[in-house]
């Protein structure tokens, strides 16, 4: 898949700026899975801690 780019920019700046701005939306993802993730990592610790308990 090839990307449109402005042919006025420098290559250079378009690609790092490029790499910014995905990085920026892999970290927000990451985020959001966190998110999404750490109350179920949680409650299975609780649950093994439980488990551990008996």
């Amino acid at each position: 898949m090839t990307l449109m780019r402005p042919m006025y920019f420098a290559p250079e700046i378009y690609y790092a700026f490029h790499g910014k701005l995905l990085s920026l939306l892999g970290l927000l993802a990451l985020w959001g899975l966190s998110f999404a993730l750490v109350p179920i990592g949680v409650y299975v610790y609780f649950i093994r801690w439980v488990i551990g308990l008996l």
